[in-house]
């Protein structure tokens, strides 16, 4: 959902210190914000000023563990529903979109760091825009540059669905990670590379007998075509493995077949003889 023109004249006013009654704190650094915006949405924010802690009196709400940066971001979603990271431009209409062409790592870090106070601060609607965001930026042309840092960080947000996005990329790109120089440091432990060794020449093993595969079938499909009126070939498929299925139009009788078969299948019931 788009922010309305109160939505986004409200977080500008909060930048201005206009009217703000609540302060969020972070390495010394005050960002000013309304009750009536972040109450709703934050409930320990909510219950820290409400139930006599020092904030009930400071006005003021610590946040530690994390950067300015992703604290302001947080402000910035709590009035207007999204957020813009330093790789990101919302246009007059409120469209957020990535721009100046990052590399993968640099544009996933700010996402990523939003994903972690989401999580702390366990706001769900955030969290799921996040994912959409995340797969924005997985769109981004593939580099291994900081990517290590970035699944790392990935890895301490409690996201299931994110951890899956980031591990899929890594197990996309194993042969790429596994070869640097220096090994990732999610790497680092021998034994793990050497499993991931393993798994990455399994699929690149897998990927050359499906392909096989492929090849055999449009092959026996090609020859099937040809097959005369009055008799039916098919190819059933037994996991990674097939066989042929005949079926004669005439009697009706199913067998199997061998591919040596093929040239000459025939009808063991009506003794009708077809060849390719």
């Amino acid at each position: 959902m788009l922010p309305s023109l109160l939505q986004v004249t409200q977080y500008e006013s909060a930048k201005q210190w206009e009217y703000t009654d609540l302060t969020l704190e972070c390495a010394g650094i005050r960002f000013p914000i309304h009750r009536v915006i972040v109450y709703p949405k934050v409930a320990a924010i909510k219950a820290a000023c409400e139930r006599g802690f020092k904030e009930t009196s400071t006005r003021v709400y610590s946040i530690d563990g994390f950067e300015p940066s992703t604290v302001e971001l947080l402000r910035e979603y709590l009035y207007t529903g999204d957020y813009t990271t330093e790789h990101e431009t919302r246009d007059d209409y409120g469209i957020v979109t990535l721009n100046n062409d990052p590399i993968l790592s640099e544009a996933l870090m700010p996402q990523l760091r939003v994903a972690a106070i989401a999580d702390y601060f366990d706001i769900q609607p955030l969290q799921k825009l996040i994912l959409v965001k995340v797969d924005e930026v997985l769109k981004i042309p593939w580099s291994s540059e900081g990517f290590a840092e970035a699944v790392n960080l990935a890895f301490e947000v409690n996201d299931e669905t994110l951890r899956s996005k980031m591990a899929t990329i890594v197990f996309d790109h194993l042969e790429d990670l596994l070869h640097q120089e220096f090994p990732a440091p999610f790497f680092a432990n021998d034994l793990s590379r050497r499993v991931f060794r393993l798994t990455q020449n399994r699929k690149r093993d897998m990927e050359g007998e499906i392909k096989e595969l492929s090849n055999e079938k449009a092959a026996l499909l090609n020859r099937l075509e040809q097959a005369v009126m009055g008799y039916k070939l098919a190819v059933v498929y037994n996991g990674h493995s097939f066989v042929l299925k005949g079926t004669c139009l005439k009697c009706g009788q199913i067998r199997n077949y061998n591919k040596s078969e093929l040239d000459s299948p025939h009808c063991e019931r009506c003794q009708l003889w077809l060849s390719s």
